[in-house]
C-alpha cells in the first residue's frame, strides 16, 4: 500500500493542527479558531496510521514512523475543506467557499506531507495517534 508520511521536523503536531486552523479561519472567519482547530485534529488524528513494523518498533525505513496517512496533501485538505464548509457555508457560497478553503489548507498541507514507500507492513488496526 503506498503511503504519505507527515514531516513536521521541529514542530509539534498540535501547534501543526493550531496553524492549519489559523489557515482555514483567514478564508472562512465564521468558522472560528477553537472549531477549525477541532475540525482538523479530528481529521488529522484520525487519518493518521502506524504501519505494524513501526508499531513493533522494527525498522521499517520510514522517514517518520508513526506518521503515515492514505491522503495525499490534495486529499486531505479536500477532506477538511468539505467538512468546513459544511459548518459555516450558506446556500450559494459553499461551493466557492469550499474551494477556497481547500487551496488554503493545501498550501500549509503540501509542505508537510510526503509521499512516502510502498509500506508492506501497514495494518489497518493500527489507526489513530
Amino acid at each position: 500500500m503506498k503511503c504519505h508520511e507527515l514531516e513536521l521536523g521541529n514542530e509539534e503536531l498540535n501547534a501543526f493542527i493550531a496553524r492549519v486552523a489559523r489557515g482555514a479561519c483567514a478564508v472562512a472567519p465564521a468558522l472560528g479558531q477553537e472549531r477549525a482547530q477541532a475540525l482538523v485534529d479530528l481529521v488529522l488524528r484520525t487519518r493518521l496510521r502506524k504501519c505494524a513494523v513501526c508499531a513493533q518498533g522494527a525498522d521499517c525505513g520510514c522517514v517518520r514512523p508513526g506518521r503515515h496517512l492514505h491522503d495525499d496533501a490534495r486529499e486531505l485538505a479536500n477532506i477538511c475543506a468539505i467538512n468546513a464548509a459544511d459548518l459555516v457555508g450558506e446556500a450559494g457560497t459553499r461551493a466557492n467557499l469550499e474551494t477556497r478553503l481547500a487551496s488554503a489548507l493545501y498550501a500549509v498541507f503540501s509542505l508537510v506531507i510526503r509521499d512516502g514507500k510502498e509500506c508492506h507492513g501497514y495494518k489497518a488496526a493500527s489507526r489513530g495517534l
